[in-house]
């Protein structure tokens, strides 16, 4: 028997539901890590096994979320170093002298147009396709994106392999269940012949 005074509002399902949703929604969003209703529902009741994993779990993805700022704040110096590079590069005609913006760009300077360095981007791109690999950066969204619809296949995929698992062990039941009931009726058939 449950004492009421003792049984805090806080411990109770519904708002342990209501603090996983807000995390969720407040917290986990910012690392781009979402959990399914049932997956809270089962945080909730208390899984045996479920939360080391979820804390495994959103421990990878912290680290990973930090070496990932760590690797931008490197990255970003080193893009703007081949940013100034290139466009130092884009701006020098042959003869090495730096070429003013005022000045109206000669035939034989290498004074790249946006047009032009678009096309040649693109040709560079199909080139790299063509040999199956792109050394294009990918945008951070799509990236972020695409990854978590593979976390969101995972677990939509370990949801349902505990299912399966859950399934086959009914049926395990169900097999057991019967053997007995043939087990019975066997016996019972020698029983009613000779009763007649």
């Amino acid at each position: 028997m449950i004492d009421i005074h003792n049984y805090t509002p806080g411990s109770s399902t519904p708002q342990k539901m209501q603090n996983w949703f807000l995390m969720n929604r407040k917290v986990f969003s910012k690392l781009n890590f979402q959990l399914t209703e049932d997956l809270i529902r089962e945080l909730c009741l208390g899984k045996a096994g479920l939360i080391e994993r979820f804390l495994m779990h959103l421990r990878a993805k912290i680290e990973k979320a930090n070496w990932d700022m760590q690797k931008d704040a490197g990255d970003r110096k080193d893009v703007a170093e081949k940013v100034t590079k290139s466009s130092q590069r884009l701006y020098t005609n042959p003869k090495g002298t730096k070429a003013n913006f005022n000045d109206k760009p000669e035939a034989d300077q290498d004074i790249i147009s946006p047009g032009r360095l678009k096309q040649q981007l693109n040709q560079v791109a199909v080139r790299g396709n063509v040999k199956g690999r792109s050394d294009e950066p990918v945008p951070r969204a799509l990236y972020e994106e695409k990854e978590q619809e593979c976390l969101s296949k995972e677990e939509t995929i370990q949801i349902l392999q505990a299912k399966v698992r859950r399934l086959e062990h009914l049926l395990q039941l169900k097999d057991l269940r019967i053997e007995d009931l043939q087990n019975k009726l066997e016996t019972a058939k020698p029983l009613a012949r000779g009763m007649r």
